[in-house]
């Protein structure tokens, strides 16, 4: 096997030779680069003949690439689309170096927010995004809320920071780096996607209560009191109140979320049992198209009935004519004008004996078509019980949304103390 100085001295060699699939001030900014798929290719397919594994051909290509372009640790080296795109943080100006002051200036750690939007915009489809949100959702309830148990008070002190520490903990696993810029691109992401964070931490935390989570319910039954005592001072609870001012309280929450999810769940296994009998069925011979297989035996019987009456006329219209050519004083002439005919009936009855005899290979047995309705009626049945479902949840969510819109407020607010 070559060694790493070899090896960099291929990538290298490729790297000159295709210099014209490097550009640089991609996107019109200095600080950008894009090594096109093309030349990406060509420098994978290099590794590949020199390792086998994946993954170390590509963590061996961005220490090569870092080395080569003299790569800062900070900067920012992205595989995306067959691409490979860079970033150069090092060159970008940073108004607080350390990033850590806590002042306007300081927001975003320094970083112009142009910037950051730019990022956001050349690597974040609504897909990552959305992706990104649940699992720092599900990470913040599972590791502060159900492992940790943390009070409501530091709930209330520390969840923004949190979250955004959260955010920086998955980047860094996405671009592999641990610096400033992604430290303050955590809190920018976070921030232009607040609601959706909180949208999404309500709902978890709804789902899990609903399903019997004590330490959620417990978290949340801080909400239902109206006012609390702490050292003496009495504060104001955040409550989970809707827009006309209904409040709701955990003990009148939990049926209907119970109600909710469970119909979600049910809904859910339904659609994947009638698609499993949707699938049945087809292997029965019914139509993809969901037509009944019944329906389709039926209209294949009228169709070959209808082939044997019209095949009965063009017999008897064959006969007829021959009789008229044995029974009948006919020219030289008429006689072969009448035999063409025939021949051409003939023809015509031969089609149609040809499609009577394909449409009754399509007939089913008798013990297939019972075994399909069975089927059938079953597939019916759930299909009926997933409207019943249906008019339900839409029975239930209204209540459902006012009662998430109503528990994302409370949320992302704090207790206020009462002056007397």
């Amino acid at each position: 096997m070559m060694d790493f100085k070899e090896l960099e001295l291929v990538i290298e060699e490729l790297l000159d030779e295709n210099e014209a699939l490097i550009y640089e001030e991609y996107n019109g900014k200095s600080d950008q680069i894009l090594i096109d798929a093309k030349l990406v290719a060509k420098l994978q397919e290099a590794l590949k003949t020199r390792i086998s594994d994946n993954n170390l051909q590509k963590e061996t290509l961005k220490k090569i690439l870092r080395d080569i372009l003299q790569l800062e640790p900070q900067d920012l080296l992205i595989f995306k689309n067959g691409h490979i795109f860079i970033k150069l943080v090092s060159e970008l100006e940073q108004k607080i170096p350390e990033g850590r002051q806590s002042s306007n200036e300081a927001r975003y750690n320094g970083y112009d927010e142009k910037e950051l939007i730019a990022f956001y915009n050349d690597f974040f489809t609504d897909e990552d995004v959305t992706a990104l949100i649940e699992k720092v959702a599900e990470k913040f309830i599972k590791k502060y809320i159900i492992q940790k148990s943390i009070s409501n008070d530091e709930y209330e002190k520390k969840v923004f920071a949190y979250i955004k520490e959260l955010f920086y903990e998955f980047l860094q696993k996405r671009f592999e780096n641990q610096d400033e810029f992604l430290l303050g691109f955590a809190g920018y992401i976070f921030r232009i996607n607040f609601e959706r964070v909180f949208t999404r931490i309500a709902e978890i935390m709804l789902e899990k209560m609903a399903k019997g989570n004590q330490k959620i319910g417990m978290f949340l039954e801080y909400y239902s009191n109206e006012v609390i005592i702490q050292n003496g001072q009495k504060y104001q609870v955040p409550p989970i109140v809707s827009k006309n001012g209904h409040r709701w309280k955990i003990v009148s929450i939990i049926p209907i979320v119970r109600v909710y999810f469970s119909t979600l769940e049910s809904i859910v296994q339904l659609k994947q049992k009638i698609e499993t009998l949707k699938k049945e069925t087809i292997k029965f011979g019914a139509p993809a198209d969901g037509t009944s297989l019944l329906d389709q035996q039926k209209a294949i019987k009228l169709r070959i009935q209808s082939l044997t009456n019209e095949l009965n006329d063009k017999l008897n219209t064959i006969e007829k004519m021959y009789n008229e050519v044995l029974t009948q004083n006919l020219s030289p002439t008429e006689k072969r004008e009448l035999k063409k005919r025939i021949t051409f009936e003939k023809n015509e009855a031969d089609k149609i004996k040809s499609e009577k005899k394909r449409l009754e290979k399509m007939l089913l047995p008798s013990g297939t078509l019972a075994s399909y309705q069975k089927v059938q009626r079953e597939l019916d049945a759930l299909k009926r019980e997933l409207r019943n479902k249906q008019r339900l949840l839409e029975q239930n969510a209204p209540s459902y949304e006012e009662i998430k819109a109503a528990l994302v407020r409370a949320l992302i607010q704090k207790k206020r103390k009462i002056t007397s």
